[in-house]
């Protein structure tokens, strides 16, 4: 055995010796395959799911790099950010890896670089700017606009923002706010903010499919009217407004008051979501709303005081009603005797 081993290595000493006047030596791994130590040379880059030659790279896609005396890498670097690889699908003249979802992409050196055993190679390679994300926008009403704030990621080098297929007016932006002008006749819209890395659509649409309230009880072309008891309303009140001019005040002064809009009629089977938002006054922190006289099943808005607070609440968790007859907000507590306030805006359905 020790002769046997003895042999091999003078076998590799050999091989090693024959190559020495071309400077380099060769290692034959276990698959049989030579892995030169010389250093590296990156040759091209191409998208792993098309073969198709890139010069830019997008977050969580895989690319394969091809060269030579790759077999040996140890790092892969994006835009110097050291980029995890598989080493299964290293071979000698190329690699698969995956650019990460953290790779810097903005204001960096655009550079991709292999390190092996070998040495280095740098080859020039960018990363796209990636798409938009909406988190979520709020309305509101300044120096007679109607203003939207679209809060969200990556809203660098902004294009435009679209209402449906309308143009908004951009007041001002950052990377992760935008503040527009809502464009002229526009009540019911999807978002969409355009960068270089693509269009994105709010999730939530601006606006109602229905408004039941909105500046005034818009479902009183409805039958809709507006009753109650244990406080008194004001339909139009500018004290604390969400949008537009107005929002719809109730004083609660005891005895359980309740806010009941009723007599009217609407179809719900279009709907899925009903939308409303409520300002809490002090010590308001609980509504009960009851849906068609269902005074077995009322649904809890729990408030936070001094705010307004946004309910996007799905029909399937109100009964899923087929028709929308009577609406009754109610005073949680029986505290109303210290003049409990509220407003409410934005009311309507999609």
């Amino acid at each position: 055995m020790r002769s046997l081993y003895k042999n091999k290595i003078i076998g590799f000493s050999v091989l090693c010796l024959a190559f020495l006047g071309i400077g380099a030596c060769t290692d034959v791994g276990r698959d049989g395959v030579e892995s030169p130590n010389g250093a590296p040379e990156i040759r091209s880059v191409s998208k792993a799911e098309n073969d198709s030659l890139t010069t830019v790279g997008m977050l969580q896609n895989m690319y394969i790099i091809r060269g030579k005396n790759l077999k040996t890498t140890t790092n892969v670097y994006f835009n110097e950010y050291n980029t995890y690889f598989n080493p299964a699908l290293v071979r000698d003249d190329n690699l698969i890896v995956t650019i990460e979802e953290d790779t810097p992409w903005d204001n960096a050196s655009n550079k991709l670089r292999v390190e092996t055993l070998g040495g280095s190679d740098e080859y020039d390679f960018a990363i796209a700017q990636p798409a938009p994300k909406i988190d979520g926008f709020v309305s509101e009403f300044v120096d007679g606009e109607s203003i939207v704030v679209i809060s969200g990621e990556v809203f660098n080098n902004l294009m435009s923002v679209k209402f449906d297929d309308v143009e908004a007016e951009i007041v001002s932006s950052s990377d992760t706010e935008i503040t527009v002008k809502v464009p002229d006749g526009i009540s019911q819209a999807s978002i969409f903010v355009e960068t270089p890395g693509g269009i994105t659509q709010s999730e939530a649409a601006y606006g109602f499919l229905y408004t039941f309230y909105d500046d005034e009880l818009k479902a009183a072309e409805d039958g809709f009217q507006i009753w109650g008891w244990g406080g008194t309303d004001d339909p139009a009140n500018a004290e604390q407004v969400k949008t537009g001019e107005y929002s719809f005040k109730r004083t609660f002064e005891g005895n359980w008051g309740g806010i009941q809009f009723g007599a009217g009629s609407i179809d719900m089977s279009e709907y899925a979501v009903l939308k409303i938002s409520i300002y809490a006054g002090t010590n308001a922190s609980q509504l009960n709303m009851i849906i068609n006289g269902d005074w077995d099943n009322p649904y809890p808005l729990t408030l936070i005081e001094g705010q307004w607070n946004d309910f996007n609440i799905p029909l399937s968790d109100l009964g899923s009603p087929e028709t929308l007859t009577e609406f009754v907000m109610q005073e949680a507590c029986n505290c109303g005797e210290d003049g409990i306030e509220v407003w409410i805006d934005d009311f309507g359905f999609n």
